[in-house]
């Protein structure tokens, strides 16, 4: 494969555009205390079916997100609610994300360094398919509706709880994005060294 100038620039422009990084930036200091990381935990538990929420999550960012629908590339002739809910790969994807929450929120240690390698892995994986940071402004949308509409509760599913929600999601997305900009990186090398 060749490498032209576009090449470089495009991947430039986009290696080096810090606007939807800002959000995320900092989440390292930005510790959740122990009152978030109890209600984060304790409204995870009564989401009981992993599956179908992921499916929720999934068709509301289908549905309501649809300009990042071509991501998925299984997805483009999906448009009905029953479509995306029946398809193989949908469901299997939407079971990872669930999985990987899950794992998430059953592990983060407050006091001590949590392993964020293969949510930063994720992220680098997910670059080639061009997801990028602003990205998660949409994931992080659905999942708190989809929270909000599955727990049906406002003293559980209160402000508090949604920022506890909102700040555990931006530590995932921290370590995604920071995935991203390594395969960023990665590729700008590998176009420098063939324009050279």
């Amino acid at each position: 494969m060749g490498c032209t100038h576009s090449d470089f620039m495009s991947v430039t422009k986009n290696a080096f555009n810090s606007t939807y990084m800002e959000k995320y930036k900092n989440t390292e200091m930005a510790e959740l205390t122990d009152d978030q990381l109890e209600r984060v935990r304790l409204t995870w538990k009564l989401i009981k079916d992993h599956r179908n929420f992921g499916l929720m999550i999934m068709t509301r960012i289908f549905t309501k997100h649809s300009e990042i629908k071509h991501k998925w590339i299984f997805a483009k002739d999906l448009n009905s609610d029953e479509e995306i809910r029946k398809n193989p790969q949908l469901i299997y994807h939407a079971i990872k994300i669930m999985e990987t929450v899950n794992k998430l929120v059953s592990s983060y240690d407050i006091n001590g360094p949590n392993d964020f390698k293969e949510i930063s892995h994720l992220g680098k994986n997910h670059f080639d398919y061009g997801v990028r940071p602003a990205d998660f402004e949409h994931f992080e949308e659905c999942l708190i509706y989809c929270l909000e509409k599955e727990i049906n509760d406002d003293k559980l599913f209160d402000m508090k709880t949604r920022t506890s929600w909102k700040k555990f999601f931006m530590k995932i997305a921290s370590k995604l994005s920071e995935g991203i900009y390594l395969a960023e990186i990665d590729e700008l090398n590998t176009i420098n060294k063939c324009i050279k």
